[in-house]
């Protein structure tokens, strides 16, 4: 109950700053499905992203700064289901 509360949290926190996620997915049937946040590493770009599972869903964040600020997205760029929706 408590990963509900602090996942929701979370969304609503970049909710109010205005950041958008970069990714949005369904899970794949292997995948960990539940309610948690996960920190990335950033790989080789070294531009880290917050993970944010909730149930068969997960959105992931930016969390690192460019030009001295929060990457904010204008739009989703990468929504599975609305690029399904639109090749179909």
């Amino acid at each position: 109950m408590l990963n509900i509360i602090k996942v929701y949290a979370t969304c609503f926190k970049f909710y109010l700053k205005g950041v958008k996620p970069t990714i949005h997915r369904k899970i794949g049937k292997n995948g960990q499905k539940g309610y948690f946040l996960r920190m990335g590493t950033g790989g080789k770009s070294g531009e880290p992203l917050l993970r944010v599972n909730m149930g068969n869903y997960y959105s992931s964040f930016p969390m690192y700064d460019r030009k001295g600020k929060t990457r904010v997205n204008p739009v989703v760029p990468i929504k599975t289901n609305y690029i399904q929706k639109k090749v179909s």
